[in-house]
């Protein structure tokens, strides 16, 4: 834009700030900001109100310094006392005793315990010296889990071990499975001390069984293998796996798997007039309930004979039992099709299971 007015202020500012004395200029700014800008809160104070350094107490600090960054020269604090539990994870049987240790020693800490997970009621014990003492577990109750606390009676540090108490010296899961013939199924085994565990086969008709081989899975144990092929003349063959310890001769397990031969043409579902401790069994095919009229429906009991069952399908639990499961078969004479068969697996105790054992139940039934 032309404008003769304006060019000439602008000429007129630009022959001004030549003449200027820059420096005398700069020096005056510099003294004005300095007596002006006085920081009212210092920089230590402020770092110690709003920057922690307190990681449970383990640093104190002395000095700090921040002419561009936070520089802080201290010490440990030997009132910390900084410890861990040993061991952090601990697996024990139901009814023993197990020493806990701090580390390093020497440390003057207070003991306590606390249910995470089974009986709120009863979750051991433990004193003054670190002596951890597990509970009796109920024959219902396989596990506890404890949280072990040790907290230092000056600067509160805490140091907590997880305790698993089971009612075994060895486990193996899962407990029971069904498994086609043409497949193969994992199982996982355990000692309570990590000793090694020997692996073995028991068969419930000779020659008929699978056999046992080390898994190839990332992180398995053992795989079973069916034996094949299929018989064409049986529905169901039924091996039991068994685990002792090789040096713990208290160390012992077993689980059942149960090997289709081909597809079971009976399906066996619970009634709804089921009493406490009882479960009513109905067996179907293709849908519908086979009419004892025209079939008589024979039940067995199998794996672990837990328990009794009626010749009407009536399965009454067995008091105070421990086992997690029972095996119940059904079978049913076709003058065409021979030998029909079925099988249904129910979990133990009973009262436990009301949600799953109702997803097992004749939708139908009044």
């Amino acid at each position: 834009m032309d404008n003769p007015l304006l060019n000439q202020k602008i000429a007129q500012l630009k022959a001004e700030f030549s003449t200027v004395n820059v420096d005398e200029h700069n020096a005056r700014i510099g003294k004005e900001l300095r007596h002006t800008l006085v920081p009212a809160v210092s920089v230590t104070s402020f770092i110690h109100e709003h920057i922690y350094f307190d990681y449970n107490r383990t640093l104190v600090a002395d000095v700090l310094r921040a002419p561009r960054d936070i520089a802080v020269f201290g010490r440990i604090n030997p009132l910390r006392a900084d410890f861990s539990i040993s061991p952090v994870e601990h697996v024990m049987v139901s009814g023993s005793a197990h020493k806990f240790f701090v580390a390093p020693a020497g440390a003057n800490v207070k003991w306590a315990v606390e249910c995470l997970q089974g009986n709120p009621q009863d979750y051991g014990a433990i004193n003054a010296a670190g002596m951890y003492y597990a509970p009796t577990l109920p024959g219902d109750t396989s596990f506890n889990r404890i949280r072990v606390t040790a907290t230092h009676e000056a600067s509160g540090f805490v140091s907590s071990a997880l305790v698993t108490v089971v009612t075994s010296q060895a486990t193996l899961n899962p407990l029971i499975q069904v498994c086609d013939v043409t497949r193969t199924a994992e199982l996982a085994a355990g000692e309570v001390s990590r000793g090694e565990l020997l692996w073995s086969l028991k068969e419930t008709a000779s020659g008929e069984g699978g056999e046992l081989r080390p898994s190839v899975l990332p992180d398995g144990d053992h795989t079973y293998i069916p034996r094949r092929p299929a018989l064409r003349d049986k529905t169901y063959v039924l091996d039991e796996i068994i685990v002792t310890g090789k040096s713990n001769t208290q160390a012992h397990a077993s689980a059942w798997v149960l090997v289709t031969q081909k597809v079971p043409f009976l399906t066996i579902k619970l009634a709804a007039n089921a009493a406490a401790g009882q479960v009513q069994l109905q067996a179907f095919a293709n849908g519908n309930p086979l009419d004892p009229a025209l079939f008589k429906v024979n039940w067995e009991l199998g794996a672990k004979v837990t328990g009794t069952i009626s010749d009407t399908g009536l399965y009454s639990v067995a008091q105070n039992t421990t086992d997690r499961f029972v095996l119940i078969f059904a079978w049913a004479m076709h003058p065409a099709l021979g030998k029909l068969e079925g099988h249904i697996i129910l979990p133990l105790p009973l009262a436990r299971f009301a949600r799953e054992l109702g997803m097992m139940s004749d939708k139908t039934a009044p």
